[in-house]
C-alpha cells in the first residue's frame, strides 16, 4: 500500500529547525562582523582623515567587503523570515491531503483532525527522543 504522505517530506520538515538555526548563526556572525568593520572604519576616519572621499579611496577593499556583508545580511534575514515553522509545514501537508470525504469519515471538524494528527506526531517525536 502506497503511503498518503511521502516519508521524505516528514524528514525534510524535521530539518527546518536546523536550517533556521544555521541562518540565525550566520546572521549573528555577519552582524558582528559588520559592526566591527563599521566601528573600526569610523575610528580610523576620525583619527586620520579630513575628507570622506579620501577615506573611501584609501579603504576601498574594506568598504567593498562592508557592502557585501550588508547585502548578505539582508538576504539571510529575508530567507530566515520566509522559512516556515515545522508546525506550519505539517499543517500544509495535512491540509493538502484532507478532503471533505475524509472529514466526514472521521466525524470531526478539520481542526480536530489536525489537532489529533499533531498529537500523534508529538507522541512519535517524544518516543524517538527517549531512544
Amino acid at each position: 500500500m502506497k503511503p498518503i504522505i511521502n516519508p521524505w517530506i516528514m524528514y525534510v520538515i524535521g530539518l527546518v529547525n536546523n536550517i533556521s538555526f544555521i541562518f540565525a548563526v550566520v546572521i549573528f556572525f555577519l552582524l558582528s562582523a559588520i559592526i566591527i568593520v563599521a566601528a573600526t572604519g569610523f575610528v580610523k576616519f576620525v583619527e586620520n582623515y579630513d575628507n570622506f572621499d579620501e577615506f573611501l579611496e584609501d579603504n576601498h577593499t574594506a568598504v567593498k567587503w562592508f557592502k557585501k556583508g550588508c547585502i548578505s545580511l539582508i538576504i539571510a534575514g529575508i530567507v530566515m523570515i520566509l522559512i516556515p515553522s515545522e508546525k506550519t509545514l505539517y499543517s500544509m501537508v495535512v491540509l493538502e491531503n484532507v478532503t471533505p470525504n475524509n472529514i466526514e469519515i472521521a466525524g470531526n471538524t478539520g481542526k480536530d483532525v489536525i489537532d489529533y494528527l499533531f498529537d500523534k506526531i508529538d507522541q512519535m517525536n517524544d518516543e524517538e527522543e527517549d531512544k
